[in-house]
C-alpha cells in the first residue's frame, strides 16, 4: 500500500509539474489561410503550423504548411536563447516586453503568441516575384531537392503576375525565408534566405 501511495504522490506531483511549466517549455500556433482564385485557376485553402519547443539550453522551431493531406512545406531548425531574444527584441511590437526580462526567463509563448501580428514574424503576401528577388543559388537548391529542373522552377515562377509569398524567420534574426507558392508543383519553394537589414 505504501508503494501505491509513493507512486500516486509522484504522479501528482510530476501532473502538476507539467501544467504549471509545460507552457514555459513549448508552443504551437495555427493560422489558416485561403486565397481564392489563385492565378486563375486554383482556389488554395491551408494551414500554417509554427512550434517553438524549449530542449535544454536550445530553441527547436518547426514550420510546416499543408493543404488537407498535401505537404506543402516543411522545416526545422534549432535556435540559442540569445538569437530568439534578438529576435525579440527587435520587432518594433515585442521591443519593450523583451527588455523587461532576461534571456533565461523569456518563455517562447512570449514571441510564438505574436508570430502572425509581428513585423519580425510571419508575414503572408500576394505579389509578383521579379528576377532580382531570386537568389540563384537558393533556389537551385530548392529544384535540386524537389527533382525540377532549375531554369523550367524560375520561368514558373517569374511567369506569374501573382504569387503567393511566406516570409519568416529562423535561427536568428537576419536569417529571413521567403518561400513562393508554384502551382504546377503544389508546394512552396525558398526563393531567397539570408541578410536582412537591420532597418526592416
Amino acid at each position: 500500500m505504501k508503494v501505491f501511495d509513493k507512486k500516486l504522490y509522484l504522479f501528482t506531483i510530476c501532473s502538476l509539474f507539467l501544467c504549471i511549466f509545460q507552457p514555459l517549455f513549448s508552443s504551437t500556433k495555427f493560422q489558416d489561410i485561403k486565397f481564392s482564385g489563385f492565378s486563375g485557376k486554383k482556389n488554395l485553402e491551408c494551414r500554417v503550423k509554427y512550434s517553438l519547443n524549449r530542449k535544454k539550453d536550445k530553441f527547436l522551431g518547426t514550420f510546416v504548411i499543408r493543404e488537407k493531406n498535401n505537404l506543402l512545406w516543411t522545416h526545422e531548425w534549432q535556435m540559442d536563447p540569445g538569437d530568439l531574444y534578438s529576435i525579440q527584441e527587435f520587432d518594433s511590437a515585442l521591443s519593450h516586453e523583451a527588455k523587461k526580462k532576461p534571456i533565461g526567463l523569456n518563455p517562447p509563448e512570449s514571441w510564438a503568441d505574436k508570430i502572425f501580428t509581428s513585423h519580425y514574424g510571419v508575414q503572408i503576401s500576394i505579389q509578383k516575384v521579379v528576377t532580382t528577388d531570386i537568389d540563384e543559388e537558393i533556389l537551385k537548391d530548392g529544384a535540386a531537392y524537389n527533382n525540377i529542373d532549375y531554369e523550367k522552377l524560375k520561368t514558373s515562377i517569374l511567369a506569374s503576375d501573382f504569387s503567393i509569398v511566406v516570409s519568416y524567420r529562423a535561427e536568428w534574426r537576419e536569417d529571413l525565408i521567403n518561400l513562393v507558392y508554384v502551382e504546377s508543383m503544389n508546394k512552396f519553394v525558398c526563393f531567397s534566405r539570408g541578410y536582412v537589414k537591420s532597418s526592416d
